[in-house]
């Protein structure tokens, strides 16, 4: 399962999609779910699911970061790099999985495609799954599991993106 980071062009009101395997692209961001689903899919990938996405965060040790199992505050781009805007794919040398994956961790969110409960127990999985925390998220938030993150498909924001699987 090799993940690919993929950006997402608006130009003359038409949407292209360009996956790229490898580092340094700048994520797309400000893309909702449709979006993200619609440019992995012309991009011949599609968006990684949660168990999917985790594995590659975790690696085969199952790490609670990609790196190890403390959070270490200036390995990813999370809260406490000083940094407001997401950085270049692989910018930080530290925050690569054991699977060579970089930026799991903080940077910016990604969308998967997987469903989830807005209110855990109703049986109404109208949300999507969100995984990896941003440059805005605490040690919690860029933890490589993480239960709680989800948000209604058409949410788009600053610090939300994705990454597509093949």
């Amino acid at each position: 399962d090799q993940a690919a980071d993929a950006t997402l062009d608006t130009r003359d009101g038409t949407t292209q999609a360009k996956a790229t395997v490898g580092l340094r692209a700048t994520p797309a961001t400000q893309v909702s779910f449709y979006q993200a689903l619609a440019a992995c899919e012309k991009a011949g990938k599609r968006l990684c699911t949660v168990e999917e996405w985790e594995r590659a965060c975790r690696g085969p040790e199952s790490f609670v970061y990609p790196y190890g199992d403390t959070v270490d505050a200036k390995a990813c781009n999370g809260f406490y790099n000083d940094v407001t805007i997401p950085l270049v794919t692989g910018s930080l040398d530290m925050c690569g999985s054991a699977y060579g994956v970089y930026d799991l961790s903080g940077n910016v969110a990604e969308w998967t495609a997987s469903a989830t409960e807005r209110i855990p127990g109703s049986g109404i999985f109208n949300d999507r799954a969100v995984r990896g925390g941003s440059y805005q998220a605490n040690a919690a938030g860029l933890r490589c599991v993480g239960d709680e993150y989800h948000n209604p498909p058409t949410t788009v924001r600053a610090d939300l993106g994705f990454r597509c699987c093949l």
